[in-house]
């Protein structure tokens, strides 16, 4: 009764994995979808907050100033 296959314990991760992508990809879709000074203070100041980060990174990011650098990231 307390038994879970391992076959679903897989199937969780990879769900798990899947959704986070597709939250990304929208996301991504919608900063995107116009140009950054068109955005108010307060949705640029919660995208700058939008993840969290352990601080470990292999490459060093900020914040898009413009456009470009938006579309780099």
């Amino acid at each position: 009764r307390d038994y879970v296959p391992e076959s679903w314990i897989s199937l969780v991760l990879v769900k798990r994995e899947h959704h986070l992508a597709i939250a990304h990809k929208h996301c991504a879709a919608g900063i995107l979808d116009r140009p950054i000074a068109e955005f108010r203070t307060e949705t640029k100041l919660a995208l700058e907050h939008i993840q969290g980060s352990g601080g470990k990174t292999q490459i060093e990011y900020c914040v898009p100033k413009d456009d470009t650098e938006r579309k780099l990231l």
